[in-house]
């Protein structure tokens, strides 16, 4: 991680405030940007960013696969279950029950958002595990008909993963620990931390995007080169004055 990404990882990690967040998003409701930004990781104007997140995560589990000796493709899956546009994220031949092709589909919650919050405080794990369970709803039973299995891969944006990510990254760790002779705990041990910091360099990411569309919604015309370079400077500022 760059220095800011790590600053900004340990500090939604701690629940610690951002002193140079905006103080409204740019979404039709001009809602409110609290110190911890949780709204940023929530509002549907900032899908384009939260979705770019979605995909990294995406495609470390592709790599994986690929190096346990998998065919993973994350094309072509609307043309297996054609009813309301609907397609899981990504297919693993063989991967399934029965060597079935299995489908994954993968979805980042944030529990502090207003919908979980509530439960999270007194749920370990309720937001992810409320995903988890809708994707199952969603898709288990097309793509049963369909003859293909399907998992759904859920984790909240802090870092934590359900038992079934979990298990699901075990068994593609151990085929790719016999398929590069490297031992189990090593080749797991470094996808799993792999995976970890694609999150938490994303979360980076999408706080800083968010910044910029909110100022370039505010300042119509600055380039986005110049709205980084102003937020970065905002950013030192306030550290040198911490310091």
């Amino acid at each position: 991680m760059s220095s800011p990404e790590f600053r900004c990882a340990l500090k939604l990690r701690l629940g610690a405030d951002f002193h140079t967040l905006p103080t409204h998003c740019c979404c039709p409701q001009k809602t409110r940007v609290c110190p911890k930004a949780i709204h940023l990781f929530s509002c549907n104007e900032m899908k384009p960013f939260l979705l770019q997140r979605h995909n990294a995560i995406k495609d470390v589990v592709m790599q994986l696969a690929r190096c346990a000796g998998f065919r993973a493709t994350d094309s072509g899956l609307g043309r297996i279950i054609e009813e309301d546009g609907r397609q899981g994220d990504t297919l693993f031949s063989g991967l399934g029950r029965g060597g079935k092709d299995l489908v994954a589909d993968y979805c980042i919650a944030n529990a502090c958002a207003p919908s979980y919050v509530r439960n999270s405080c007194s749920t370990e794990g309720f937001a992810m595990k409320r995903l988890e369970t809708n994707k199952y709803r969603k898709y288990q039973a097309l793509y049963y008909r369909a003859g293909v299995d399907f998992v759904p891969l859920a984790m909240e944006m802090h870092g934590a993963i359900t038992d079934t990510f979990l298990k699901f990254l075990k068994k593609l760790a151990s085929a790719a620990a016999k398929q590069s002779d490297i031992p189990y705990c090593i080749v797991f041990s470094y996808w799993q931390r792999r995976v970890s910091t694609t999150l938490q360099k994303l979360n980076a990411r999408v706080l800083y995007l968010a910044q910029c569309k909110i100022a370039g919604d505010q300042q119509p015309g600055a380039g986005f080169a110049d709205l980084f370079r102003v937020i970065n400077e905002e950013q030192n500022l306030h550290r040198d004055q911490a310091a």
